[in-house]
């Protein structure tokens, strides 16, 4: 549903609870750079009990290289989930043949997350695959400076 100019809001008619608000990228010709800056970011609301949540807190040089913290709920089984806080150190790089303002985070040189740009100032996450539960069910974390 448009409810703007450049601005909507999605409602799925499926049986995932489909939901959420789209907004314009703003800006094009993104590079290492544009990154560069302080971000605090996290999970938004999972629609299934079984996606991880998160907080974080990051810092991109500009460089390729992302340093911070953050503070995650895995899951572990029905009704169980265990809070882990953890340092990140990871590389960024932009993504061969992806769109414009697309990043591969990487750690230990394995991919573990695309980034979108939306603006120089904000971003999103979202999982390449993983280990944990990540890949069968995906969560969205938005990241702001």
């Amino acid at each position: 549903y448009l409810v703007g100019l450049n601005q909507a809001f999605v409602a799925g008619t499926d049986n995932s609870v489909t939901f959420g608000t789209m907004v314009p990228q703003v800006g094009s010709g993104f590079t290492l750079a544009s990154l560069t800056g302080n971000y605090m970011g996290g999970s938004e609301e999972p629609v299934d009990w079984n996606a991880n949540t998160e907080v974080d807190q990051v810092h991109a040089d500009g460089a390729g290289n992302i340093t911070g913290t953050g503070d995650d709920n895995k899951q572990c089984g029905s009704g169980c989930s265990e809070p882990n806080g953890n340092t990140i150190v990871a590389t960024y790089a932009l993504a061969s043949g992806g769109p414009d303002g697309k990043f591969v985070i990487s750690q230990d040189g394995v991919p573990q997350v695309y980034l979108y740009m939306i603006s120089t100032s904000q971003a999103v996450i979202m999982p390449v695959s993983s280990s944990d539960n990540s890949s069968s069910h995906p969560g969205l974390i938005d990241f702001h400076q």
